[in-house]
């Protein structure tokens, strides 16, 4: 017990310091570690959407402990666009795009639970804005959505109130700032898949029912509709039941559709998908998957599964095995056979045939166009706010953050463990080091975490993921259920000539 931190009262002597158990003796208030989460840089953003949350939370009488929002990541980026796409001659004469250029961002929610701050709420996003060419112009696509169950508020059943909240916020932004449209793909993880928090406790890994997450999502934009930010919203097959041509159709990176048209145009026919309600593994390991993520991408929907207590959904992922689950998600378009040289009439027909079978998969808002008086506001505060370029190599992509979790056993399986993983995820932010990078694919490897459409194992040792490139020919995987790495192989080979060294010196000295 007692006091320290320094004797003396000079002008440059830090406070005295009091243990807990000597503050707990004399009434005195517990010391308080400072915040980490307060030293993450704030943009407007981040404002925004903090000071949305603490309305929306107050204004349905809940008191808790303040939620910090900020953005970890906020950097320019470029989706090339599939070929199949750039050389199909298109009925309207001009050429398609060869990329788009876009902002990607990472948005997480903090809340101090218990006198540390936890990560409660992530979410990835892909901005495209104006100078992106058509059809991509002005839209933003919510990729990756994903929470853990560790809000607390009085009462309680708040949490989906603050992820609301956060979500209304940034689709009110996404207005002010210029963007038309906004796009959500409805899949929730199944069983055994992660998005972004790794190893989430056992009851939340159960999977759940896609109308129950739609359902979370339209209470969102009908939030949204109702405060004037969202002028109606529906399916794709509402959205785009009017288009002439596929070039119409937008694609985003990672999304479900930028690998389905290409599909169409070639005349492929995946693999026919399984019912919602299959249980069978059909994606066991080794476990293959593209980076470009091949579902709505960072979800469109959101790769968002909501999921809360009562009953009432709240973005949540599910679970265990460390992948993202598109790679099973994209079994299941049976596309028929189109003929490379069918009518622009006929490739559209097909098209809305597949957004007819999908449209429960997806959402489209349209949103509210600004007002004179708004966009004079929105161009004054664009001029006097120039938005900086925010990067976290451990943030920039869902999977680095995932992979580097993996890799340093960052869980989120308890609070105590989601308080420590929090603490080490902001401290590796604030602080980055080496070894937030070492564990991805081999070290030659020159792609890092980009992604580039290739494809990549996972090993089942060390869930390192290694592109299929990377690999020498006589250590690809083959269709067994097990693959190992070559890091991990080499790693056993060195554990195994040490435990022999080991018991020859044994050997050496109880003879001698």
């Amino acid at each position: 017990g007692g006091e320290g931190g320094g004797s003396g009262g000079g002008s440059g002597a830090p406070p005295p310091w009091t243990c807990r158990k000597c503050a707990e003796a004399s009434a005195e208030a517990p010391p308080e570690a400072p915040r980490e989460a307060d030293k993450l840089s704030e943009c407007s953003l981040s404002r925004e959407l903090q000071e949305g949350v603490k309305a929306g939370l107050a204004e349905a009488g809940a008191v808790c402990e303040e939620v910090a929002v900020r953005v970890v990541s906020s950097v320019k980026l470029t989706a090339k666009a599939k070929e199949e796409m750039v050389q199909r001659e298109w009925s309207c004469g001009e050429a398609y795009p060869s990329q788009f250029p876009y902002t990607s961002r990472c948005i997480v929610a903090l809340q101090r639970v218990e006198g540390h701050d936890v990560m409660v709420f992530m979410m990835y996003t892909q901005e495209y804005g104006a100078h992106c060419p058509q059809p991509n112009t002005r839209r933003v696509y919510i990729s990756y959505v994903d929470s853990v169950r560790y809000f607390r508020s009085t009462p309680d059943g708040h949490r989906s109130t603050a992820y609301r909240s956060l979500l209304t916020s940034y689709f009110a932004s996404c207005r002010r700032r210029g963007f038309e449209h906004v796009h959500v793909w409805v899949e929730p993880p199944r069983a055994g898949d992660e998005y972004i928090f790794y190893a989430r406790p056992p009851e939340e890994r159960r999977p759940m029912k896609r109308e129950k997450l739609r359902s979370w999502y339209v209470k969102v934009l009908e939030a949204s509709k109702e405060q004037g930010v969202v002028a109606r919203f529906g399916s794709m097959v509402e959205e785009f039941r009017h288009i002439k041509s596929a070039r119409q159709i937008p694609l985003f990176k990672g999304d479900q559709w930028e690998l389905t048209l290409p599909e169409i145009l070639k005349g492929d026919e995946p693999a026919p998908a399984a019912a919602e309600d299959d249980e069978d593994d059909t994606f066991r390991r080794p476990k293959l998957l593209s980076t470009a993520r091949g579902r709505s991408g960072e979800s469109t929907g959101s790769r968002s599964s909501p999921r809360a207590r009562g009953g009432e959904a709240s973005p949540a992922a599910a679970a265990p095995a460390g992948t993202d689950g598109r790679p099973q998600r994209l079994r299941g378009l049976a596309l028929n056979k189109f003929a490379a040289g069918a009518a622009s009439e006929d490739l559209v027909s097909k098209v809305h045939k597949q957004m007819r079978r999908l449209q429960g998969h997806f959402l489209v808002a349209t949103l509210a166009p600004l007002s004179a008086e708004e966009g004079r506001a929105a161009a004054a505060g664009a001029e006097g706010d120039a938005e900086p370029e925010i990067s976290h190599e451990l943030v920039n992509t869902r999977q680095s953050l995932l992979h580097h979790c993996m890799s340093h056993a960052l869980q989120f399986s308890s609070l105590r463990y989601a308080q420590y993983s929090t603490m080490m995820i902001v401290h590796e932010m604030l602080h980055p080091s080496s070894s937030s990078g070492t564990h991805y694919c081999l070290p030659g490897c020159k792609r890092g975490r980009v992604d580039d459409g290739s494809l990549m194992v996972a090993c089942d040792v060390c869930d390192n993921w290694l592109h299929l490139g990377c690999l020498p020919p006589a250590q690809q995987p083959s269709t067994d259920d097990s693959f190992v790495c070559p890091l991990c192989v080499e790693a056993k080979a060195d554990v195994y000539l040490q435990s022999e060294d080991m018991a020859m010196l044994s050997d050496a000295l109880a003879g001698r």
